[in-house]
């Protein structure tokens, strides 16, 4: 069936879709530049105080550390107060079902009502107008549309839909492995270089051998700095990576491409109509649940003052 004889019925969830997708990633960005924006600065000021000290630098240098820290107040505020992250989830959620909705108008003229029981009911999910827009414009979608041929429909299906989040999550999987594999490695590089001062400084290697009269030069100062500065960089490095939940995000895309293998060969196998919208709305539940766990896990890592 061509494309333009149902692009009029899908258009108005399509263009829901195209909007809330760009509103994701437009406050996921924002979301991630305050997350790593008050560690990182906070980072920065205690670096910067601690040269000032050991380095006896002009006491103007602590005004770069109250402005790292000033900085740390105003990206947190900010976040908190235009709600950068709820609005993260909230249109991603919004997004990903409206994607569902878009295929399951297809196989179902007459979708049935989406289920009231809470897979997690004891966490905040999503709010109910998310439910009910979706709903709606799968409902005004699914009664416009004709009947599509079978064997067309369960390939686009299969290819269109199924096979197009088997490559998501594939590749975020592979993605956040790798991210979450550098920051490991970067943190235990900066063990053992905090070791290593820490065993120089001990040993009082490089104490007073200062280039020039200059106590900027001093080895001994910048080993005190690095033993005291890198810890905390180490520190800031890993609370990105637990806020962000890269671990957990690329296991939960691990499973889900595994589930997803099961379900696409599913719909591959559907003989009739009814077997097509039976499994196609297993794969949609699916996603579903997949999707408000996702809420749920990310509900908690907001943007905080580690104080």
């Amino acid at each position: 069936m061509p494309f333009e004889t149902i692009e009029p019925a899908l258009a108005p969830i399509i263009d829901e879709y195209v909007a809330a997708d760009r509103l994701a990633v437009h406050y996921q960005k924002k979301h991630l530049v305050a997350v790593k924006g008050v560690l990182y600065l906070a980072a920065t000021g205690v670096t910067v105080g601690l040269a000032q000290v050991l380095f006896e630098a002009p006491l103007e240098l602590i005004l770069v550390e109250v402005a790292a820290m000033l900085a740390v107040f105003a990206l947190w505020l900010f976040s908190r107060r235009l709600s950068w992250h709820d609005k993260w989830i909230e249109d991603r959620y919004l997004a990903e079902r409206l994607r569902s909705a878009l295929f399951l108008s297809l196989v179902d003229a007459t979708p049935a009502e989406e289920r009231d029981d809470d897979p997690l009911p004891f966490y905040r999910g999503p709010k109910d107008w998310l439910r009910k827009t979706v709903d709606s414009l799968r409902r005004t979608a699914a009664s416009r549309l004709p009947a599509p041929p079978f064997e067309a429909l369960r390939d686009f299906l299969v290819f269109g839909w199924l096979e197009d989040q088997m490559r998501f999550h594939e590749a975020n999987a592979h993605r956040n492995h790798a991210r979450a594999k550098r920051r490991h490695l970067l943190g235990f590089g900066l063990f053992a270089v905090t070791l290593i001062m820490a065993f120089l400084h001990e040993q009082e290697i490089g104490h007073h051998v200062r280039l020039h009269g200059v106590r900027l030069l001093d080895a001994g100062d910048w080993i005190t700095l690095l033993a005291l500065a890198l810890p905390v960089w180490a520190a800031a490095i890993h609370a990105v990576t637990a806020q962000l939940e890269l671990e957990r995000i690329a296991e939960r895309s691990t499973r889900m491409l595994a589930l997803l293998r099961r379900l696409t060969h599913s719909v591959q196998t559907a003989r009739t109509p009814q077997e097509l919208r039976t499994r196609a709305n297993e794969a949609a539940e699916r996603m579903k649940v997949e999707n408000r766990e996702w809420w749920v896990l990310l509900s908690f890592q907001d943007v905080r003052l580690h104080v």
